[in-house]
């Protein structure tokens, strides 16, 4: 067994090859080396496949890494390709979570990141989902049936009792047609104890 198993006819030359972390041996039978290669029982990070490991592309400087991670900028996160990685870009990450603000979710297009939003009190989040209530609204994935500003299911998740069949619509949505209906009804005929004309 091995990484590489070499038959009696065969004599491979390898080439920049990284041979490593196999068992029992990493390259079995002969073989030729032709330079650049790294046969180990380790394994070196090489983030970019370069055959050369992170930390000496750090060292040489044959990779940038303007953040002193020990990790070569080009294997790091450039959300929006400037060149930078996120870590060591200029543009502002004003919600804190680590990726600049103009690689952040903006689901209303005005410019602004929902987290931005959302944090200086710009835009309700009641679920808390990260996502602007009125791109919920927008988009269909949330329902405001009584048009009072809050989702509906953030109503009945602060008080229950506002769906007491618990199918996830306010019971005020479902009850109104039929009282309307109703006083509809007596509205119509007043009388004391007509049937409305049902015999």
């Amino acid at each position: 067994g091995g990484g590489i198993y070499c038959s009696s006819s065969s004599n491979p030359t390898l080439t920049d090859t990284s041979v490593c972390c196999n068992a029992p041996n990493q390259i079995v039978g002969d073989w030729t080396n032709d330079g650049g290669n790294h046969v180990d029982d380790v394994c070196l990070d090489d983030c970019n496949f370069n055959q050369v490991s992170d930390l000496d592309d750090v060292a040489d400087v044959t990779s940038y890494d303007c953040d002193e991670d020990l990790v070569p900028d080009e294997c790091e996160i450039d959300c929006d390709g400037d060149g930078l990685i996120d870590d060591c870009d200029s543009e502002p990450d004003q919600d804190g979570n680590g990726v600049p603000d103009n690689c952040d979710p903006d689901c209303n297009d005005n410019g602004i990141a929902d987290g931005v939003e959302i944090l200086f009190g710009w835009a309700d989040d009641c679920d808390g989902d990260a996502v602007p209530d009125d791109c919920q609204l927008a988009d269909g994935s949330a329902t405001d049936c009584d048009e009072d500003g809050t989702l509906d299911h953030c109503q009945i998740t602060a008080d229950p009792d506002l769906d007491c069949d618990e199918n996830g619509v306010l019971d005020s949505c479902e009850v109104e047609p039929v009282l309307t209906e109703t006083a509809k009804l007596t509205a119509d005929d007043g009388a004391s104890g007509d049937n409305f004309g049902i015999s």
